[in-house]
């Protein structure tokens, strides 16, 4: 059964991505989003509750969106694990 209230998309392409606020952004792949959250596959071992600092944007404009992980997946063959994340806040990038 899908509790989900808000419909989502799929969308299977690169993000740019660093935990909590501090260090390099590493390369993810964003599954699917929502207005709400999104479905990531990261190379990373990640909790519940981890924060998420995503660098996404489209024509021209950049937007950093904070996350936190509500629930984990188990790793693919290609080493990625799939985490369920809940958008905190986003914050338009300084030009």
């Amino acid at each position: 059964m899908n509790r989900r209230a808000e419909h989502r998309i799929n969308w299977n392409d690169s993000i740019q991505y660093r935990i909590s606020v501090a260090g390099d952004y590493k390369t993810g792949i964003v599954k699917n989003i929502s207005t709400n959250g999104a479905l990531l596959w990261l190379k990373e071992s990640l909790v519940v509750g981890n924060n998420i600092e995503l660098l996404t944007g489209s024509h021209g404009k950049q937007l950093h969106v904070f996350m936190r992980v509500v629930r984990t997946g188990e790793a693919n063959q290609e080493g990625y694990a799939s985490y369920g994340c809940k958008v905190e806040m986003r914050i338009p990038k300084a030009a």
